[in-house]
């Protein structure tokens, strides 16, 4: 058990249903958009889970492409990590005895931005104009899941640290910071 085994037991559970529900949502039409919304009906779906009732074809178009959804997520998370990790090896280097500015600032500060850019991207493509046939549904659903996952970990991450008796933000301590010193 010297192992992260709950966090790979929930992210296993948390996986498993994210994808039970991906592709549930997947089989019950993908081909259901606004595009063909004329050429099909409820009655002539062409989909064999449209003619038990999964869903009937005026809702599933209106329900998110669940595996852009998924891939969305995961791609904004990445991103988030990309970001941070450029973010902390800016922090990490600056009174390092190999520190190079190209190396140590420049090229993060790239990275970072570049990952932010592509972050910003799921407020500003779905705006009517900016990317055609991309939605706000699915963008704004991945952000939502990033953001629930987000503050799950921030919760976890809190109590498992007061559980142990760690502090969970370091800083210096109130006179240290009146007179500049570093705290011991």
């Amino acid at each position: 058990n010297l192992t992260p085994h709950r966090a790979i037991w929930t992210l296993a559970a948390v996986s498993a249903v994210i994808g039970i529900f991906a592709v549930l949502f997947y089989l019950c039409g993908p081909a259901a958009s606004e595009a063909n919304d004329t050429a099909l009906s409820d009655a002539q779906a062409g989909s064999f889970w449209y003619s038990f009732g999964v869903f009937k074809y005026s809702t599933a178009k209106d329900i998110p492409q669940s595996l852009l959804v998924v891939a969305l997520a995961s791609n904004f998370g990445t991103f988030l990590l990309y970001m941070l990790t450029n973010l902390i090896a800016i922090v990490a280097f600056v009174e390092h005895r190999t520190f190079n500015t190209f190396k140590h600032v420049v090229i993060p500060v790239f990275g970072l931005l570049a990952n932010l850019v592509c972050m910003l991207f799921y407020l500003i493509g779905p705006i009517p104009g900016v990317v055609t046939g991309m939605s706000w549904k699915e963008s704004y659903l991945a952000l939502g899941i990033a953001v629930v996952w987000g503050i799950y970990g921030a919760w976890y991450f809190y109590s498992s640290s007061k559980s142990k008796g760690r502090t969970t933000l370091v800083g210096l301590k109130p006179e240290a910071a009146l007179t500049g010193a570093p705290t011991p």
